[in-house]
């Protein structure tokens, strides 16, 4: 019933829009460097779930010497911020891209009050370039980001790309993934969508690029799916 009153108000000015920079939902500073849980070059998917795990705030991806390699999915909790610091590449693991993994990277499931957040120069995509992804990606793979029946999230100053599905993923079937604020995020050679919006109240989207997507039906830069 509310989201059919909303409609009477819809659209917002503009100018009453204010688009958060940091995590708006969570006021604790407690930092966790995922570093310290056991990054591995070949693999760092427990490591990074060991951070969230772990008590804090904040978890930190630091600028290692290679990049961050996920084999499957990572969910994020709730009342919790990932800041990935400059220069930053999360990508998967040799064995999921060669098998174009149908996984997500990083799921916000029935959670609330998260934040994703980039420092500059920070690349999340199963594939570390186009070259790469072209090779492996026949099909349907796996998205970037995917936030399943979320509320209260933020993804901003990112560049989520050379996925085999879409950049960000809005969806979820048993709950409203509501108030999603996403800003200067780029959603680049993508192969089904930059994003697909399936399910969604309260979405705002604002300086995102939707580039070169291409691989997997319907190939759109966005995708409304209500």
């Amino acid at each position: 019933v509310r989201l059919f009153a909303d409609i009477k108000t819809f659209p917002k000015d503009v100018a009453t829009i204010k688009i958060p920079t940091e995590n708006p939902w969570v006021k604790g500073t407690r930092k966790v460097s995922a570093k310290n849980y056991g990054w591995n070059a070949d693999d760092a998917t427990e490591c990074i779930r060991k951070a969230l795990a772990a008590p804090g705030d904040i978890v930190v991806l630091d600028k290692m010497e290679g990049p961050w390699r996920i084999g499957s999915t990572i969910e994020v909790p709730g009342d919790k911020t990932i800041v990935f610091e400059k220069g930053v590449r999360v990508i998967g693991t040799e064995a999921a891209q060669r098998a174009n993994s149908s996984a997500c990277m990083f799921v916000i499931r029935k959670v609330d009050n998260v934040a994703l957040i980039g420092r500059g120069d920070v690349q999340i995509g199963w594939y570390p370039d186009a070259a790469t992804r072209d090779r492996f990606v026949h099909e349907e793979g796996g998205s970037g980001i995917y936030v399943d029946g979320g509320q209260h999230v933020l993804i901003r100053d990112l560049r989520v790309c050379e996925c085999g599905c879409d950049g960000i993923t809005l969806g979820g079937c048993h709950r409203m993934t509501a108030d999603i604020w996403i800003e200067n995020v780029k959603l680049d050679h993508n192969a089904r969508q930059g994003m697909s919006l399936c399910n969604g109240a309260d979405v705002y989207i604002h300086k995102v690029e939707f580039t070169r997507t291409g691989g997997a039906q319907p190939m759109a830069g966005i995708d409304f799916e209500p």
